[in-house]
């Protein structure tokens, strides 16, 4: 089903399902579902609120969380069939930093995380 129209609380079009909701109305969405003509409304509903305080220092990692961020990981010379398996995933040999170059989601699919290094730039 393809989105027609995404809107907010309060606009024509959503006031009736405003009325029904209140507070707890996030959006209203208009469907169409082409394969049986047809229009559809969904809404999305606010069930459960609390408080989140996230945790402290991970602010520096957050980045990590970006799939295509490129990352270094570190790899012992004599570790070579994993050279191999990180080059085959589209790592580089960065070597003013004397790292590896890959991309996040390849080291995570790897399972490197735990070698994924910030190089100080200077």
């Amino acid at each position: 089903m393809d989105v027609i129209k995404k809107m907010r609380p309060g606009v024509p079009g959503t006031k009736r399902l405003l009325a029904k909701y209140g507070d707890q109305l996030v959006c209203v969405r208009y469907r169409h579902d082409k394969q049986n003509q047809r229009r559809v409304t969904t809404i999305e509903l606010i069930v459960d609120e609390g408080f989140y305080l996230p945790e402290r220092n991970t602010s520096r990692f957050l980045d990590f969380k970006n799939n295509n961020r490129n990352v270094y990981i570190r790899i012992d010379y004599n570790e070579s069939e994993l050279r191999r398996i990180v080059k085959c995933a589209g790592g580089k040999w960065e070597p003013n930093n004397k790292r590896w170059i890959l991309r996040y989601r390849e080291a995570e699919k790897l399972k490197l995380c735990e070698r994924i290094e910030e190089i100080e730039n200077g």
